[in-house]
């Protein structure tokens, strides 16, 4: 038994005790069929992981872990990205970090440095909904000896730079980026009488999203006229 490095990315589920008493009240589990639906597909799609891509839920927590290489970097930013992907087309928004560091996990415990780490980042630095990654896991990929253009390419693409400095997760991306406009509208919608807190997250979607779209030469969202008032403050 024995703690090795690995890439880890901690991820908060936002409004999560919501979604806990509206299952409880219910006569049906809507949230927690989708959170092992969600997961169970996620770790599916990245059996390709050395050493294997382990992903585990507790509470409103979801933790990623990998063993550190370069090909680990990029297939935990990958599943951070279809995760936040997967989650949103269910109305669900995700907040969280990414570091690496000494890590341990089994069936019953997680003992973990990385985990550490990447909870400092979601809990100082991430704010929105967004998935913010640790400056010294961008240097270790960059200047890792088996990185060479393609695959530093792609590294890149997975990672966009904020207007606070940070670098997130770009999840907005790609060839699903015009069907993931619905669900970014429906989310921002439903949730515009929500209070400041989640206003402010809100805000910061709609702005990655019009960024996105202005990008990709996509259409933006026609989102209500005070909601871009209160945006222009």
């Amino acid at each position: 038994m024995a703690m090795e490095l690995s890439v880890v990315a901690f991820i908060d589920v936002l409004g999560f005790s919501a979604m806990v008493k509206a299952d409880a009240a219910g006569q049906c589990v809507k949230y927690l069929d989708a959170f092992r639906e969600v997961l169970e597909e996620v770790k599916s799609a990245f059996p390709e992981v050395d050493g294997g891509l382990d992903a585990k839920m507790f509470s409103d927590s979801i933790v990623l872990a990998a063993p550190l290489s370069p090909d680990a970097v990029i297939e935990v930013l990958k599943a951070c990205a279809n995760l936040q992907r997967r989650f949103l087309r269910r109305g669900i928004l995700l907040r969280g970090g990414v570091s690496y560091g000494k890590h341990y996990a089994d069936s019953t415990v997680m003992f973990s440095e990385g985990l550490i780490s990447a909870y400092h980042i979601e809990s100082q630095l991430a704010k929105y909904p967004r998935i913010v990654v640790d400056k010294n896991v961008i240097d270790y990929f960059v200047n890792h000896s088996d990185v060479h253009d393609d695959k530093l390419q792609m590294g890149r693409g997975l990672l966009i730079q904020d207007r606070d400095k940070v670098s997130f997760v770009h999840y907005l991306s790609g060839e699903e980026f015009p069907g993931d406009t619905a669900h970014v509208e429906q989310v921002i919608t439903t949730q515009l009488k929500s209070g400041e807190a989640v206003l402010e997250k809100l805000r910061w979607l709609h702005d990655y999203h019009v960024f996105c779209a202005d990008s990709y030469g996509q259409p933006k969202i026609d989102a209500p006229d005070w909601f871009q008032r209160m945006q222009s403050h």
